[in-house]
């Protein structure tokens, strides 16, 4: 009989395989930030036409038919995520800077509003919210879309990097607790 340690259906062994995969996708991005972003785009849109069109095929259980208006558009998303993923990418970027702003304006005034937290504490809340809208004027005015492309990718590279480690870490420290 195998060694129930060594399969992947323990959490030791899925935290590692996590871990490796994040590595792996991480380097990726902090390398080829821009084709690792296209690729990922190609993926999703993979993803949303398969699951779009499975949705398609069960939807006639949906009695007001909103089910198949949603596994179409989600179709066609996947397709035109999968034929322009340099279109969705800009799209992205730009999303990526609305959320940003919007975010950090809704930080600073919702900074004025805490109960129960110290001066500091909402100072140091106002100071993220200017860093957001900042990032988000620098995504939209100061860098090109390539670029803040580029960037996207190497924070979420080096995220991808640290969280992946740190499952390693977990799942080897999982492993010798398992009996």
């Amino acid at each position: 009989m195998d060694n129930p340690n060594v399969t992947i259906g323990n959490p030791w062994g899925t935290m590692l395989l996590l871990g490796v995969l994040y590595i792996a996708l991480g380097a990726m991005a902090l390398i080829w930030p821009n084709t690792t972003l296209d690729v990922l785009i190609i993926f999703l849109g993979a993803t949303a036409l398969v699951g779009g069109l499975s949705s398609l095929y069960y939807s006639h259980r949906d009695s007001n038919g909103m089910g198949m208006v949603a596994a179409v558009a989600m179709a066609v998303l996947g397709v035109i995520a999968m034929a322009l993923p340099q279109f969705v990418g800009d799209v992205l970027v730009y999303l990526l800077a609305a959320f940003f702003a919007v975010f950090g304006v809704l930080q600073i005034i919702g900074s004025a509003s805490f109960s129960g937290v110290s001066a500091a504490g909402r100072w140091l809340s106002v100071i993220v919210g200017v860093l957001f809208v900042v990032a988000a004027v620098i995504m939209l005015f100061f860098t090109g879309v390539e670029d803040s492309k580029a960037v996207i990718m190497i924070v979420f590279g080096a995220f991808s990097v640290m969280n992946g480690a740190l499952l390693v870490a977990d799942g080897l420290h999982t492993r010798k607790a398992c009996p």
